[in-house]
């Protein structure tokens, strides 16, 4: 069986149900060291999008894109994982998530 605790963190530090609703993300793959997922609409045509954890503790993420090559940002910090996320699929999504973080 998989331990799903590096995907669940994964998650839970990109923004959790609220980065889920707010950026339309959607067909979850976990595995022991990954999340990956599908982009909601955006403005930079990003249409999946993986995470992994490194030998490293840090991560890699995968920015994969429709006719283009995938493009990869190493050595991820958690704390700006969600900024990297959206600096590569478009600000617009952010503002909302910050605005709900910020309700409560």
């Amino acid at each position: 069986m998989t331990d799903l605790t590096v995907p669940k963190t994964i998650l839970e530090q990109l923004g959790g149900n609220d980065f889920i609703a707010l950026t339309g993300a959607t067909a979850f793959i976990s595995t022991e060291d990954s999340l990956t997922f599908r982009a909601g609409r955006n403005p930079n045509s990003v249409s999946h999008v993986r995470v992994t954890l490194t030998a490293t503790d840090l991560y890699a993420v995968t920015f994969f894109h429709t006719g283009r090559a995938p493009r990869i940002v190493d050595e991820v910090c958690c704390d700006i994982l969600q900024d990297v996320f959206f600096k590569h699929t478009g600000p617009a999504a952010q503002a909302r998530l910050l605005r709900r973080q910020a309700q409560g």
